[in-house]
């Protein structure tokens, strides 16, 4: 799988900015050949034999950046920290063309 086969288009106004209370009535994205949304406590009629569900309990960090790099609009989202001591961080960068992870 590449990293671009992940990209879909998202409007900004069904990007949650607060957890919803209870979390099961929070909305989902079905990315499939049917794009649809449902609430996350139906997720299980979604799921097929052999499908796995990943949990993730990382924290969202408010770290995207937008500019320009040698003409091209460019985009960098800072998603962890690698290495306290030395401050590096892992990033996605995104241009026009292609998606990296650094």
């Amino acid at each position: 799988m590449k990293l671009d086969d992940l990209h879909y288009n998202l409007p900004g106004t069904l990007v949650a900015l607060n957890p919803k209370k209870p979390r099961d009535k929070s909305s989902l994205l079905i990315n499939s050949s049917k794009k649809k949304i449902i609430m996350f406590k139906d997720i299980v009629s979604e799921l097929n034999e052999n499908d796995a569900l990943v949990f993730n309990d990382t924290k969202v960090i408010n770290a995207d950046f937008e500019g320009l790099c040698e003409g091209k609009k460019i985009s960098i989202n800072l998603n962890k920290l690698e290495n306290k001591k030395k401050k590096y961080l892992e990033c996605l960068y995104k241009d026009k063309q292609e998606t990296y992870w650094r």
